[in-house]
């Protein structure tokens, strides 16, 4: 059957590794008690089109949604680590990353063609994975994006992000934001 539903895990804690990989049949998620969610819990969940986050969730872990429909996401405000891989190779157009986030890990954002507006609320600019071979070469996080992808910051930020490793690699894309 072709049947497309939504799950509810709002009374779940924690969702295990790989829990729905490849679930085709998911397209909403409500996971708004899931301080938890392991890597490629959702992966590959490509008519997954909304999920609900747990603001106590702190990390996103490596490859959770990779792959999925999602589209337009806004992390949770508790949130201090995205993982390698995390949402790469999905439909993202916009996405909004919370002021508690401190490090973004390689690959996060990979090949989301569509994604053209990033809001960064830290005021701080999140710290940036590298290359696991020789630890010295950032991997972009948001390699693949749609060519007019736009990164709002703070605009009492705008300076430090443009000057920031990694970040200044995006001056160019980058607006000051009032959040």
């Amino acid at each position: 059957t072709d049947l497309i539903f939504s799950l509810n895990v709002r009374n779940a804690t924690s969702i295990g590794t790989g829990a729905f990989r490849n679930c085709k049949k998911i397209a909403v998620v409500d996971a708004g008690s899931a301080s938890k969610i392991g890597a490629y819990a959702f992966e590959g969940c490509t008519n997954m089109i909304q999920i609900s986050l747990c603001n106590s969730l702190t990390s996103i872990e490596n490859y959770t949604f990779y792959g999925t429909g999602l589209q337009n996401v806004v992390l949770p405000d508790g949130l201090q680590s995205i993982g390698d891989s995390a949402f790469a190779s999905s439909k993202l157009e916009s996405l909004t990353i919370p002021a508690s986030v401190n490090y973004i890990d390689c690959y996060a954002f990979e090949s989301n063609r569509n994604l053209s507006t990033v809001y960064c609320m830290p005021a701080t600019p999140p710290s940036v994975g590298t290359d696991y071979d020789d630890g010295d070469r950032y991997w972009d996080a948001f390699d693949g994006c749609a060519a007019g992808c736009m990164i709002y910051v703070p605009q009492s930020s705008l300076d430090s992000y443009k000057s920031a490793s990694y970040w200044k690699e995006y001056k160019d894309k980058m607006v000051g934001y009032s959040f």
